[in-house]
């Protein structure tokens, strides 16, 4: 258990970063209740979850748009998105939160009215959804940026020319994995999902590792996708400078503008 807490990453991205995000977020709102009216012990719980729980829903939903939509377009295509999208999260936000409110103040959870803040208290909410927004534009950003596949040029210098073993558990046994039969490695936070045409097996690795393991033969095409060259059947273009890879065991995969670069300089 030590070990593995020594081993968990804290970067954006990662289950660890966004768990202390959480953490911080609950921490908050519990010293600050109290200081707005004396609430008994299961008011105060209930309106620490009011309060929290419609930023994580709204931010879980901002960071899977940004990170699979928003940031492979042009910047000013983004920034017409943000200011949008800013203003979408702050009413969405706003929303949920008065309904919570709501909900916890009335007589229960199916006879309640909803009365939202007004005047200035409205204005001063519409000001927090936007600078969460901000925040979790900004988090998502970092996080885009650390996953955006390596040029060949850069690869050199993190990726070994030779392969090393993988190895996996099957049942109660941990076996080695020969990477040439490896289709492609999917992200999923502090852990990697190896695809072969057998099946899959999840590991404790980041996909920066596994890229640096796996050799010249695998690209990382998307900040959650590492495929096998020798495993892609044909390339189909996807627009915006993007391209679609379809692999070995009839799944696609697209790749970012990075990443189909990458690909791109691997063809002849």
């Amino acid at each position: 258990m030590y070990q593995q807490m020594r081993n968990l990453e804290i970067r954006p991205g990662t289950s660890g970063f966004y768990g202390i995000c959480v953490l911080v977020l609950i921490f908050c709102y519990g010293l600050i209740l109290p200081v707005t009216g004396n609430l008994s012990p299961g008011k105060w719980l209930a309106t620490v979850i009011a309060n929290v729980l419609p930023i994580l829903l709204c931010a879980a939903a901002a960071r899977f748009l940004l990170l699979r939509f928003v940031f492979s377009r042009p910047p000013a295509v983004q920034l017409l998105i943000h200011l949008l999208a800013g203003l979408l999260f702050s009413a969405v936000w706003f929303f949920l939160l008065m309904v919570m409110l709501g909900m916890i103040n009335g007589n229960g959870f199916m006879t309640f009215s909803v009365r939202p803040f007004q005047g200035p208290a409205a204005l001063w909410q519409m000001m927090q959804g936007a600078t969460f927004y901000a925040v979790v534009a900004l988090l998502a950003y970092v996080e885009n940026l650390q996953g955006r596949a390596v040029t060949p040029t850069d690869a050199g210098d993190t990726v070994s020319n030779t392969p090393r073993r993988v190895f996996v558990r099957e049942g109660d046994e941990t076996r080695p994995l020969d990477p040439e039969r490896i289709i492609q490695v999917v992200g999923a936070g502090d852990y990697a999902e190896i695809v072969t045409l057998s099946g899959k097996h999840l590991i404790r690795k980041t996909m920066s590792e596994l890229e640096a393991m796996l050799g010249p033969a695998f690209l990382r095409v998307h900040r959650s996708h590492i495929v096998n060259i020798d495993r892609v059947e044909r390339l189909e273009p996807a627009g915006s400078g993007r391209m679609t890879l379809h692999l070995a065991n009839g799944e696609a995969v697209m790749a970012s503008r990075s990443g189909a670069k990458a690909v791109r300089e691997r063809t002849v």
